[in-house]
């Protein structure tokens, strides 16, 4: 055991003495300093990211998003006679009553969970959990509605029916083709407004669009209301009236309702037409 510690002592020596010798100087000054550990300096704090500010619209206003069928809150809904078109309006002969409505079941409304806020000055009352429309305001708006129809009709404007329900398209295919206008029944294709060429094989934006199913079409009335084309919607407990330039408080999935309604448009616009022969 003495043999091997001596040949191990020497080996290390030998080992030290055949070092350079700036790294025995190393190993030294390493050993005689005080075991300390030095702090990391900080890290470099970045400069803040200048804020950048919304650009300008042609309007001189801040860009908000927003769709363009949305209003401000606080903003006043003006009427469409005050744009850059100008609504022709028709008396239509025919006479919209409460009966008909009340007979047709165009009062009936959906249950009070479902219903939009905007809607409560043209509800009734509450029947079985479910709202009713107040038709006293339904008769006179529903007329107004027809008369625009017809004045349209009897300027030779084009009229489109939008209603993309399945349960519905016979009826709206059978009104576009007694009154010979135009009719959209099935999914709505963003552009339509734009490329009418293709869509609707006219080389004329619609000048009067009817909507009959309001919340299975909102991408159209977005399109049409970006386009300035006046609009009438029926609008049950869960719709936005504010959405169309007429609307009409109505029950909106009745199939004896959506008969009464085309009948009536059917009726005006076809008076229209014949005023404009």
């Amino acid at each position: 055991v003495l043999s091997t510690f001596l040949m191990a002592a020497v080996s290390a020596r030998l080992l030290r003495t055949a070092l350079p010798s700036w790294v025995r100087a190393a190993s030294l000054a390493a050993s005689a300093a005080p075991e300390t550990s030095a702090a990391a300096p900080p890290p470099a704090q970045r400069a803040p990211r200048p804020r950048l500010t919304p650009r300008p619209t042609s309007r001189g206003s801040p860009r908000e998003g927003r769709a363009p069928f949305e209003r401000r809150e606080g903003e006043e809904r003006k009427p469409y006679q005050e744009t850059k078109y100008s609504i022709p309006v028709e008396g239509y002969k025919g006479l919209v009553t409460v009966e008909e409505l009340l007979a047709a079941n165009a009062h009936l409304g959906h249950k009070k969970g479902m219903w939009n806020r905007k809607m409560k000055p043209y509800l009734f009352g509450t029947a079985a959990d479910t709202h009713i429309i107040d038709l006293d305001q339904t008769a006179p708006m529903f007329q107004q509605a027809l008369n625009v129809a017809c004045g349209v009709a009897s300027h030779r404007g084009l009229i489109l029916f939008i209603d993309t329900r399945p349960e519905f398209e016979a009826n709206v295919r059978q009104a576009a083709l007694d009154t010979g206008e135009y009719y959209i029944s099935r999914r709505f294709m963003k552009g339509t407004f734009v490329n009418c060429w293709q869509r609707l094989a006219t080389s004329r934006r619609p000048d009067l669009v009817i909507f009959l199913s309001p919340t299975f079409c909102l991408d159209a009335i977005a399109e049409a209301t970006t386009c300035d084309i006046p609009t009438i919607g029926l609008v049950d407990s869960d719709c936005d009236p504010d959405l169309f330039t007429y609307p009409i408080p109505a029950n909106d999935d009745s199939p004896s309702a959506i008969d009464c309604y085309l009948k009536h448009f059917v009726a005006a616009i076809r008076q229209g037409k014949a005023k404009a022969h």
